[in-house]
């Protein structure tokens, strides 16, 4: 479903419009530019923000090279209300829009498709990850491991470019997520590797929750639902389809700001119109086309 012409969505932005006129969301939140926003959370002059990681990380970054451990952001696991559970976590997909082509000069396609195959593999997709045990990594209790100078030589780019083929794999088709036997295929997310490279700040305030890692304020990932991740699903081939998806996009982007600023006695009446314009853009036929393809998927993947 579009969610912005849907009942439930209402009390959000109505919620939204509330705290924009007690002065608790910033006033040019709604006028200012990408660039602008990354750089005023780069500042480190803001309390907080709705967002994904990877869309401010960059601001992360920034405030982390200027030591202002104290100013980055945690995720926090917000409902509306006690009775929702939240879900904000999701279980590692398969990224469809990227991969590898190859060409129809190919002479020996299947040899690439075949070592691909081969590099999924556990052992190629530890060496990968990983490196050579003894060398790059170590195993105790089960659990793998680095010494501090293991953990020097994986962030020295130097070493990194002389000892990995780190373009190649990240790129590359790869295995996310956890391992069958309890640790993370990706190092920087093996959950005592990850405290060791927190800054002194971070240890300290995730210790007070007893906590490792910033995910544990959230509850585990569910299992996908059949839907997800929708956002995949290539629409170019269908460009009426297209073409209702930006028409909706381009009103939320003009109204939906306006709703949120709207004096209080008119939020309703600009929620209304609001709807009636996203209803008129064509919201029905969009959704019967993305079930439609959902439904397709699913069958092929089944």
């Amino acid at each position: 479903d579009v969610f912005h012409n849907k009942p439930y969505a209402k009390p959000y932005y109505q919620k939204l419009n509330e705290v924009f006129h007690k002065g608790l969301i910033d006033q040019d939140t709604l006028v200012q530019n990408f660039d602008q926003y990354l750089a005023k959370l780069s500042s480190g002059r803001v309390l907080g923000m709705f967002d994904q990681y990877w869309n401010f990380q960059n601001a992360t970054d920034s405030l982390n090279a200027q030591k202002k451990f104290e100013d980055t952001y945690i995720g926090l696991p917000l409902v509306y209300d006690e009775s929702t559970k939240e879900q904000y976590l999701d279980q590692p997909i398969i990224n469809v829009n990227r991969g590898f082509g190859i060409s129809v000069n190919c002479e020996y396609p299947e040899r690439l498709v075949n070592m691909f195959e081969r590099m999924l593999d556990d052992d190629w997709q530890i060496l990968f990850h990983w490196g050579i045990e003894g060398e790059d990594y170590y195993v105790e209790n089960g659990r793998f491991l680095r010494t501090d100078e293991q953990k020097s030589n994986a962030e020295n780019a130097v070493w990194v470019n002389a000892n990995k083929a780190k373009q190649f794999f990240y790129n590359a088709p790869k295995k996310e997520g956890t391992m069958d036997n309890g640790n993370s295929w990706d190092p920087g997310l093996q959950p005592e590797l990850y405290f060791d490279l927190m800054s002194d700040y971070d240890k300290e305030f995730l210790s007070k929750y007893n906590m490792k890692t910033p995910a544990e304020f959230f509850n585990p990932a569910p299992p996908n639902q059949p839907y997800y991740a929708a956002w995949q699903i290539d629409l170019n081939p269908f460009p009426d389809i297209q073409d209702i998806n930006t028409h909706m996009t381009d009103i939320q982007a003009r109204d939906l700001p306006r709703a949120i600023m709207a004096a209080p006695g008119e939020f309703d009446a600009v929620w209304d119109a609001f709807v009636v314009e996203l209803d008129n853009a064509g919201v029905q036929e969009y959704e019967e086309f993305m079930q439609k393809i959902i439904l397709e998927l699913n069958e092929k993947l089944s």
